[in-house]
């Protein structure tokens, strides 16, 4: 974790959802946004990257349990648009870990993920318009 002087926390139990109310967060966000949106949620790798692990004691592990707790919620989102957040990726690809090496349920928790992201409402988004002739 050479990026930071302190981690953003210590994990030292299973990660759940906890506290966590991401649909709640949307709801607030579309309440002033005064139209369609797009909520963005920081991926599960970055926010893996910026904790220190003192229970899964590993980086795949832990990984999946994160996007578990974001995926249980991804679902009830109401912007127009859901985006995960990577940037550590590509600002970092020699730290690439992915995808899983083995197919577990959590690795199904990354794909739901993943499909949030690419999730649209019905209608016509910026860029749609922006090709019409």
């Amino acid at each position: 974790m050479r990026f930071r002087s302190k981690p953003a926390g210590v994990v030292v139990g299973p990660i759940t959802e906890g506290a966590l109310n991401l649909p709640e967060d949307c709801r607030r966000a579309l309440s002033v946004a005064g139209g369609a949106f797009k909520f963005t949620l920081t991926s599960p790798y970055m926010l893996a990257r910026t904790l220190l692990d003192n229970h899964y004691h590993d980086f795949e592990k832990l990984t999946l349990a994160i996007a578990d707790a974001l995926a249980a919620q991804t679902g009830e989102l109401d912007g127009a648009c859901v985006q995960v957040d990577e940037a550590n990726i590509p600002g970092n690809p020699a730290m690439v870990r992915w995808p899983p090496r083995r197919s577990t349920a959590s690795s199904t928790a990354y794909a739901t993920l993943a499909d949030a992201a690419m999730r649209m409402v019905p209608g016509e988004s910026q860029a749609e318009k922006s090709r019409r002739p």
